[in-house]
Protein backbone atom coordinates (compact mmCIF):
# COMPACT_ATOMS: atom_id res chain seq x y z
CA UNK A 1 0.00 0.00 0.00
CA UNK A 2 1.75 3.29 -0.70
CA UNK A 3 2.08 5.90 1.66
CA UNK A 4 1.35 9.89 1.41
CA UNK A 5 3.44 11.92 3.25
CA UNK A 6 0.30 12.70 6.16
CA UNK A 7 0.40 8.69 6.25
CA UNK A 8 2.53 6.44 9.05
CA UNK A 9 2.58 2.78 9.87
CA UNK A 10 1.99 1.86 12.97
CA UNK A 11 4.68 -0.49 14.74
CA UNK A 12 2.44 -2.65 16.71
CA UNK A 13 -0.42 -3.15 14.67
CA UNK A 14 0.84 -1.87 10.57
CA UNK A 15 -2.07 -0.27 10.18
CA UNK A 16 -1.50 3.16 8.25
CA UNK A 17 -2.91 6.14 10.26
CA UNK A 18 -2.58 9.63 9.71
CA UNK A 19 -0.04 11.65 11.43
CA UNK A 20 -2.80 13.37 13.59
CA UNK A 21 -3.58 10.20 15.24
CA UNK A 22 -0.29 9.56 16.55
CA UNK A 23 0.23 9.10 20.06
CA UNK A 24 3.60 11.22 21.52
CA UNK A 25 6.13 8.52 19.95
CA UNK A 26 5.32 9.17 16.41
CA UNK A 27 5.74 5.65 15.32
CA UNK A 28 2.86 4.12 16.92
CA UNK A 29 -0.96 4.25 16.70
CA UNK A 30 -2.41 6.30 19.40
CA UNK A 31 -4.80 3.80 20.67
CA UNK A 32 -1.79 0.54 20.65
CA UNK A 33 0.36 3.11 22.64
CA UNK A 34 -2.04 2.98 25.19
CA UNK A 35 -2.83 -0.52 25.16
CA UNK A 36 1.39 -1.31 25.50
CA UNK A 37 1.78 1.09 28.87
CA UNK A 38 -1.32 -0.64 30.35
CA UNK A 39 0.17 -4.01 29.25
CA UNK A 40 3.46 -2.84 30.60
CA UNK A 41 1.80 -1.71 33.90
CA UNK A 42 0.37 -4.77 34.47
CA UNK A 43 2.97 -6.68 33.99
CA UNK A 44 5.22 -4.29 36.42
CA UNK A 45 2.36 -3.56 38.71
CA UNK A 46 4.80 -3.40 42.04
CA UNK A 47 7.37 -1.24 39.97
CA UNK A 48 4.81 1.11 38.85
CA UNK A 49 2.58 1.57 41.74
CA UNK A 50 5.49 2.36 44.03
CA UNK A 51 6.55 5.09 41.01
CA UNK A 52 3.06 6.53 41.39
CA UNK A 53 3.46 6.59 45.05
CA UNK A 54 6.64 8.53 45.00
CA UNK A 55 5.70 11.30 42.66
CA UNK A 56 2.17 12.03 43.72
CA UNK A 57 2.86 11.51 47.56
CA UNK A 58 3.88 15.14 48.44
CA UNK A 59 2.86 14.27 51.90
CA UNK A 60 6.68 13.63 53.27
CA UNK A 61 6.96 13.77 56.80
CA UNK A 62 7.47 17.73 57.13
CA UNK A 63 5.66 18.63 54.47
CA UNK A 64 2.39 18.95 56.55
CA UNK A 65 4.39 21.22 59.27
CA UNK A 66 5.84 23.36 56.69
CA UNK A 67 2.83 23.74 54.90
CA UNK A 68 1.19 25.13 58.44
CA UNK A 69 4.15 27.58 59.11
CA UNK A 70 3.90 28.73 55.43
CA UNK A 71 0.35 29.33 55.54
CA UNK A 72 -1.15 29.78 58.92
CA UNK A 73 -3.88 31.84 57.66
CA UNK A 74 -5.10 29.39 55.59
CA UNK A 75 -4.37 26.42 58.07
CA UNK A 76 -6.75 27.84 60.46
CA UNK A 77 -9.48 28.22 58.19
CA UNK A 78 -9.38 24.82 56.29
CA UNK A 79 -9.25 23.31 60.00
CA UNK A 80 -12.39 25.38 61.05
CA UNK A 81 -14.34 24.76 57.85
CA UNK A 82 -13.77 20.69 58.78
CA UNK A 83 -14.83 21.10 62.30
CA UNK A 84 -17.77 23.22 61.58
CA UNK A 85 -18.59 20.31 59.06
CA UNK A 86 -17.86 17.58 61.57
CA UNK A 87 -19.26 19.57 64.29
CA UNK A 88 -22.82 20.06 62.31
CA UNK A 89 -22.34 23.80 62.57
CA UNK A 90 -21.63 24.01 58.91
CA UNK A 91 -23.11 21.63 56.23
CA UNK A 92 -21.22 20.48 53.35
CA UNK A 93 -23.88 21.22 50.36
CA UNK A 94 -23.96 17.82 47.48
CA UNK A 95 -23.81 20.55 44.71
CA UNK A 96 -21.49 23.02 42.96
CA UNK A 97 -22.50 26.67 43.70
CA UNK A 98 -21.15 27.73 40.61
CA UNK A 99 -22.38 25.24 37.82
CA UNK A 100 -25.23 23.91 39.77
CA UNK A 101 -24.13 19.96 39.54
CA UNK A 102 -24.49 17.74 41.93
CA UNK A 103 -21.07 16.21 42.70
CA UNK A 104 -18.61 16.50 45.45
CA UNK A 105 -17.41 19.89 46.52
CA UNK A 106 -14.30 21.33 48.14
CA UNK A 107 -14.71 24.67 50.39
CA UNK A 108 -12.88 27.84 48.70
CA UNK A 109 -12.67 30.53 51.19
CA UNK A 110 -12.32 34.25 49.37
CA UNK A 111 -11.12 35.47 52.13
CA UNK A 112 -9.31 33.46 55.42
CA UNK A 113 -10.47 35.93 58.27
CA UNK A 114 -13.62 34.83 57.77
CA UNK A 115 -12.97 30.82 58.29
CA UNK A 116 -17.01 29.68 57.77
CA UNK A 117 -17.70 31.97 54.45
CA UNK A 118 -16.81 29.79 51.89
CA UNK A 119 -18.05 28.99 48.49
CA UNK A 120 -19.21 25.24 47.56
CA UNK A 121 -17.40 24.31 44.46
CA UNK A 122 -16.82 20.84 42.55
CA UNK A 123 -12.89 20.66 41.67
CA UNK A 124 -13.46 21.97 38.13
CA UNK A 125 -14.77 25.50 39.02
CA UNK A 126 -12.82 25.36 41.44
CA UNK A 127 -9.93 25.47 39.19
CA UNK A 128 -11.23 27.99 37.13
CA UNK A 129 -11.91 30.04 39.46
CA UNK A 130 -8.36 30.34 40.46
CA UNK A 131 -7.55 30.86 36.61
CA UNK A 132 -9.80 33.56 36.74
CA UNK A 133 -8.92 35.49 40.47
CA UNK A 134 -4.82 34.62 39.36
CA UNK A 135 -5.60 36.93 35.99
CA UNK A 136 -7.69 39.38 37.84
CA UNK A 137 -5.00 40.02 40.52
CA UNK A 138 -2.90 41.13 37.70
CA UNK A 139 -5.16 43.59 36.37
CA UNK A 140 -6.39 44.79 39.74
CA UNK A 141 -9.99 43.60 39.59
CA UNK A 142 -11.72 41.52 42.15
CA UNK A 143 -14.43 38.63 42.22
CA UNK A 144 -17.04 39.07 45.04
CA UNK A 145 -19.18 36.22 44.65
CA UNK A 146 -20.08 33.14 42.80
CA UNK A 147 -23.25 34.60 41.10
CA UNK A 148 -20.23 37.00 39.55
CA UNK A 149 -18.95 33.85 37.71
CA UNK A 150 -22.11 33.08 36.12
CA UNK A 151 -19.93 32.44 32.77
CA UNK A 152 -20.60 29.80 30.31
CA UNK A 153 -18.59 26.40 30.60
Amino acid sequence: MPTSENTKTCTLCGKPVGTDHYASNPSRHCECHKKDICKKRALNADYFRAYDRARGNRQVADYGKRYREANPEKYVAQTAVGNAIRDGKLEKPEWCEMCLKICSVNAHHQDYSKPLDVWWLCPPCHKRLHVLLDRESRTGSHVRSVAALAIPF
